[in-house]
Formats: structure tokens, sequence, C-alpha cells
């Protein structure tokens, strides 16, 4: 089904940035230039589809088996307000980096790859046994919402790598974020991304 611009929505009046026009549903959030975040872009809903259902709150415990403080996980935040650059802007994302170098040194976890984007960020992370992966990231959600202002939404998704080939892809990914965004043309020009080796 052919899709409905913003533009048109708004040309209707039937809609606005906020609430879609009858018979479109918001999509996706597009980086339209470097350094720039654009507008939503709307698509019109397939007919006779049923509206998205509520969201269910992830699960983050660990099953018993895993050994956490052995696994490295691939974490992704995001702020409440999406599509906006809360993040990738001087002096939160260096305070952001700061922040996870400090933790790197101080053994709450061993964070071997992050990266800051405008409104998300994502990690390679493997936590330590004296603080497990679901206090650990309540307490540097709330410690960085506190410092420096930042609405996180209230869960984060996380995702035990299996494999040294899993990190490769989850770091390769995390990296060329900015890339695929439209940010930056190469990933190296990305400023604000912090990677450690063991």
């Amino acid at each position: 089904m052919a899709s409905r611009s913003l533009e048109e929505g708004l040309a209707s009046g039937k809609g606005s940035p906020e609430r879609p026009a009858p018979g479109m549903r918001r999509c996706e959030r597009n980086l339209e230039t470097r350094h720039q975040i654009s507008m939503l872009s709307f698509m019109q809903a397939s007919p006779g589809s049923a509206p998205n259902p509520p969201r269910r709150r992830l699960d983050h415990e660990t099953p018993h088996w895993v050994r956490e403080a052995e696994e490295i996980f691939f974490i992704t935040v995001c702020c409440r307000e999406r599509g906006e650059n809360a993040l990738a802007k001087s002096p939160i994302a260096e305070a952001l980096l700061d922040s996870v170098g400090h933790r790197n040194r101080t053994s709450t976890w061993w964070c071997s790859a992050f990266v800051v984007m405008p409104d998300h960020v994502h990690g390679l992370i493997q936590f330590s046994p004296s603080l497990p992966m679901v206090k650990a990231m309540k307490q540097w959600k709330a410690w960085t919402a506190r410092t420096f202002g930042i609405r996180w939404q209230s869960q984060w998704f996380d995702h035990r790598l299996r494999g040294q080939e899993e990190w490769r892809k989850k770091a390769d990914y995390l990296f060329n974020n900015p890339v695929r965004a439209g940010l930056v043309e190469e990933a190296e020009e990305w400023p604000w991304r912090f990677f450690c080796e063991r």
C-alpha cells in the first residue's frame, strides 16, 4: 500500500506530528541529514489491521543457569522522547562516556564498546557478580537522569551474546549506527563512542 507523508496528512487537516491522521500510523523516525533529526514519517495502515497491542514489560532477570558475570550483554537504552537530540551533544555525551569509563575503573561492570546516539545509547557490557545487570542498569539510569536531566524510558533492551563472533557483529552494528543513521560518512568520524580492550 502506498505511503502517505506527514506533509500529506497535515495538508488534509486531519493530523499532526503528535496525532496521525485517520488511516495512518507512526512507522519510524528517520534521520534526514547529517547531524539533524528529521520529522516523523507515517505510512498508511493495512486495511483491517489491528492497532498495536500495548507493550508488555521486559523481563531482565537472567535465567538461573546463566552465570551473568561470565556473559556479555548487548544493551540499548532509549530516551523517553524519541527523535530529538537529547544525548549526542556536549556536555551530555562526554559525561555519559565518562560514566561508562568510571564504572569500568570501579569494576561495577566491564563495558568493551559504547556509543551515544541522539536519542539512545548502545553498549556491550559484562556485569559484576556483586552488582547484577538489573541493579547496575537501574542505578546507572537513575544517576544519569538525576545528574544530567536525561528522561529515559523505564525499560531497556538486553540481549546475551553467544560467543566472540556475535560480539564482533554487535560491535560492528554499534559503531556503524551513526553511519546508518546518516549522521557521519565514516564510523570513525562519530565522536561519541567508547572502546576498551581487556
